[in-house]
């Protein structure tokens, strides 16, 4: 039997360029509390990422240019990396059904740090 891939982002976790991110659907939830976070607090995040290991920066940089949740980032695995693409494969958890993915395209600084950091080309 095949071994499961394994994340490339589940251990705890590059200053990467400002890009513009996608406008959220909804900018707050039924009960008024802000769900996303701002440009200047995506900087911030990112800057405090740069004190943490290589490992950490990655898990950083995936959350902010992803957009995704942290069991998606977590549950990333190499073969879900396009490179050629630049795109992440992330498996939608929040459906509540399995097999259900989305390509979510992404800067290269964060692809080049995913490679650099965990081998992308390797597996």
């Amino acid at each position: 039997m095949a071994a499961e891939p394994t994340s490339v982002l589940a251990k705890p976790h590059d200053a990467a360029p400002q890009i513009p991110l996608p406008s959220p659907g909804r900018l707050h939830t039924v009960d008024g509390a802000r769900k996303y976070l701002t440009a200047g607090e995506r900087a911030a995040f990112l800057r405090a990422a740069e004190q943490g290991d290589r490992e950490t920066r990655t898990l950083c940089m995936t959350l902010t240019y992803a957009g995704c949740r942290m069991s998606e980032a977590l549950a990333l695995t190499a073969d879900r990396i396009d490179l050629a693409a630049g795109v992440l494969v992330i498996e939608s958890l929040k459906k509540r059904q399995a097999g259900i993915y989305r390509a979510v395209p992404v800067p290269p600084a964060l692809l080049d740090a995913l490679d650099l950091v965990h081998g992308i080309r390797e597996h």
